[in-house]
């Protein structure tokens, strides 16, 4: 949405007002609500009318992306293998609904994405574990970009709740803060033990994705390894 109303106005909504709107639409808000949103936003040139279009336009898309997230779960089951959604509101019932079938072999994966509050992620990841599924937030950019997260509040509630079962980074925009820089900050926080931060980036993976990295992640015989003791 911020992209699509740059392109017609030269002006970019912020990605908190672009769910504003998104939301207004799907809960069919009159024209003036529409109205009045884009006005306090600062963005001329486009109308409710425009909105509304606009917001259609991403359906389509993204039943076909929800349909095909249905086939990889079928396929998963079918040949016992892991399978990892992208965790959000807008697809948590979606997340919920295969964490019934698939269970052990679900990984929700970056669930601290888009959730506003500590509350609302924990129970999805909560579900999640619950069926024998896995749990991995995303370390965010609140160290560099800040585009997608001003703190480490949501991975440091979830990891004070005791369902995250995996850390990993996502692209944001190229400028993601390192694993172990976020793990640092959440041990210094009291969030999780040192231990317990390592194994989220190291033998939770070997575990839980056995084949991603054969023979890594676990400090055993036989094993590859890098050690500075």
């Amino acid at each position: 949405l911020p992209e699509a109303v740059e392109r017609q106005t030269g002006q970019r909504l912020a990605r908190e007002q672009a769910v504003v709107l998104r939301e207004l639409v799907e809960q069919d808000a009159a024209d003036s609500a529409l109205a009045a949103a884009l006005d306090s936003f600062g963005i001329v040139g486009i109308g409710p009318d425009w909105v509304r279009e606009l917001v259609a336009a991403t359906v389509s898309w993204r039943e076909l992306s929800q349909q095909a997230c249905y086939e990889a779960a079928r396929l998963a089951r079918q040949h016992d293998a892991p399978l990892i959604l992208h965790n959000t509101p807008a697809v948590a019932d979606m997340v919920r609904a295969i964490a019934d079938e698939n269970r052990e072999r679900v990984i929700a994966g970056h669930s601290n994405f888009y959730y506003r509050s500590v509350e609302e992620a924990v129970e999805v990841a909560r579900y999640v574990k619950q069926r024998g599924g896995w749990v991995d937030i995303m370390g965010g950019d609140s160290f560099g970009g800040r585009r997608f997260f001003d703190s480490l509040e949501l991975q440091i509630g979830m990891l004070r709740a005791g369902v995250v079962d995996l850390l990993s980074t996502d692209y944001c925009g190229g400028f993601w803060d390192p694993m172990l820089q976020v793990l640092d900050a959440c041990v210094a926080a009291g969030a999780v033990s040192l231990a317990e931060a390592v194994a989220l980036v190291t033998g939770n993976v070997a575990r839980i994705l056995p084949a991603l990295a054969p023979n890594r992640g676990l400090v055993e015989v036989g094993r590859v390894a890098d050690l500075v003791i």
